[in-house]
This record gives structure tokens, C-alpha cells and sequence, in this order.
């Protein structure tokens, strides 16, 4: 099995659990806060990448109401998660490894918490494809 099935399986079956472990973003704070306060004008929309059970969109959403939040994220089990957790908010299934074809533009790119998750090269080229 490679890293990618691997933590597909893992992460889609254990939405429920990551959420409840990963609820408090309170040890990211400063960080987020830092994110959103560079944010642009009114109703900035920001794409979250490896969006997870939606608790750090939900930290973000807290700290600027405005925001419009799209999360992608492989497992199919996390985007359903954080959908029923922030509703109003957009989640997609979607490899980040395959962000130079995910459409529209953005204020912003949060990727807190997916490089781990992918190996050095993948990582170099989700930020050459963030920026373009």
C-alpha cells in the first residue's frame, strides 16, 4: 500500500475520532489569526487544503464571518464531516496533489495541516501550483 491509499484509509475512516481529538485550534491560533488578518477586504474567499472534519475552517470562519470557505480534502468521509459541521461552507473531494486543476481563485490558500501527508516533491510543486 502507498502513502496516499494509506492515509486515505486512515483518514476516511476516522472522521468522527480526528474532529474530536482536533477540536481546539487554540495551539494554531496565532498562526490563523495571522492568515486571516492578511486576508483582503470584505468576503474574502479562501480555499483550505487537507480541510479534514472542518475544524479549522471553523476557527477561521469564527474569527472572519465574511469569509467564504472552500475545503478540499481526499477522504470522502472528512469532507462529509466538516459539511455537516459548517453547512454554509463549501467541501469537496479532491487530492490536493491535483490543485493546478481544481477551478476558481481564491484570497487565500490554507494548507495547515497537509504536507505532512505528502512526500517532498509533492509538496514543492502544491505550492508552485498555489501560486499560478
Amino acid at each position: 500500500m502507498n502513502k496516499s491509499d494509506f492515509v486515505f484509509n486512515v483518514f476516511n475512516n476516522c472522521a468522527p475520532l480526528y474532529a474530536e481529538r482536533f477540536k481546539d485550534q487554540s495551539a494554531y491560533a496565532a498562526g490563523f489569526d495571522r492568515f486571516c488578518d492578511a486576508l483582503p477586504g470584505d468576503f474574502p474567499s479562501v480555499l483550505e487544503l487537507g480541510c479534514g472534519p472542518g475544524t479549522s475552517g471553523a476557527y477561521l470562519l469564527n474569527k472572519r464571518t465574511d469569509m467564504r470557505l472552500t475545503g478540499i480534502d481526499l477522504a470522502p468521509a472528512m469532507v462529509e464531516y466538516a459539511h455537516s459541521v459548517l453547512p454554509d461552507a463549501h467541501f469537496q473531494t479532491w487530492d490536493i496533489r491535483q490543485l493546478s486543476e481544481f477551478p476558481g481563485v481564491f484570497s487565500g490558500i490554507m494548507g495547515a495541516f497537509c504536507l505532512p501527508y505528502i512526500d517532498q516533491a509533492e509538496a514543492k510543486q502544491l505550492i508552485c501550483d498555489a501560486l499560478s
